[in-house]
């Protein structure tokens, strides 16, 4: 058992560090103080925002029966009935109509997770973000001619901004996580045809990379797309804005096509 524990406890920290990673995705709560959720399993990956001390108080519901706290260097606090603060990587008990509560930090930034297990087998993930994020006002806008404008504020340190271009239709994800069927993706620090200073205009011809690491340089077709635009502050990305858009051959009046560098420095945006 002890063995067991402590490849689970490996493998929680390395779910906890990389939400990114989830594949199945709902819409998030974003500062919600004291939000009440009942927990599933399995469930959807459900992602929370919350300020410095507030908390998200879980209703263990069907199927869960253990849950566990993933990061031990976040400095958050999972209780399950009001008992003393779990381990973080180690898996405890819990029944249908237990109370499990994580109160965030205090003070500072940073990401935690919340797991409800089946059998010692991760099932329902709730990542926690803390505290949640200031406004931006980052946009898309349909200019009514062929082409979109992309509007950015800065972005400092590992955080990033960027617009993925889907097929027509498609629903954009609560988090960037998913690339299936992703056409184009336009950002500020790519390696090559980076977006230029804010706002910027995007037609068809516009450069653009596609594919994933490593991506390839192309220019947008003509054509109609959903557009995603998503912002991350230093660990997963959140969607800020979905637009669908019809894109055509007209003259953007600012360029997003730059000339390849010899040494391409690897794109630091997480989408």
């Amino acid at each position: 058992m002890f063995r067991t524990l402590g490849r689970f406890a490996a493998a929680a920290a390395l779910v906890a560090s990389s939400a990114t990673v989830a594949t199945v995705l709902s819409t998030s709560t974003a500062g919600a103080a004291n939000t009440a959720i009942t927990a599933n399993c399995p469930n959807l990956t459900q992602p929370q925002a919350i300020n410095n001390g507030d908390t998200v108080t879980f209703t263990v519901g069907t199927g869960c029966t253990e849950v566990v706290i993933g990061q031990p260097s976040a400095g958050g606090i999972l209780t399950v009935n009001g008992g003393s603060a779990l381990t973080p990587g180690n898996p405890v008990a819990v029944n249908q109509g237990d109370t499990v509560v994580y109160t965030a930090p205090v003070g500072g930034a940073g990401s935690d997770s919340v797991m409800f297990l089946v059998s010692y087998t991760p099932s329902t993930t709730f990542p926690i973000e803390f505290p949640v994020p200031a406004p931006r006002s980052d946009s898309l806008t349909d200019n009514g001619n062929g082409s979109m404008t992309i509007t950015y504020e800065p972005v400092a340190g590992a955080g990033s901004v960027w617009v993925s271009l889907f097929p027509s239709g498609t629903t954009c994800a609560a988090l960037s996580s998913s690339t299936v069927g992703r056409l184009y993706v336009l950002a500020p620090n790519m390696p090559y045809n980076p977006l230029g200073a804010s706002p910027v205009v995007i037609a068809a011809g516009s450069g653009a990379m596609t594919g994933v690491m490593p991506y390839a340089e192309t220019t947008i077709t003509a054509g109609s797309y959903e557009a995603c635009m998503y912002y991350s502050g230093g660990n997963q990305g959140t969607l800020e804005q979905s637009l669908s858009i019809t894109l055509s051959a007209v003259t953007p009046t600012t360029s997003t096509t730059t000339t390849a560098s010899a040494d391409p420095v690897a794109p630091a945006f997480t989408g």
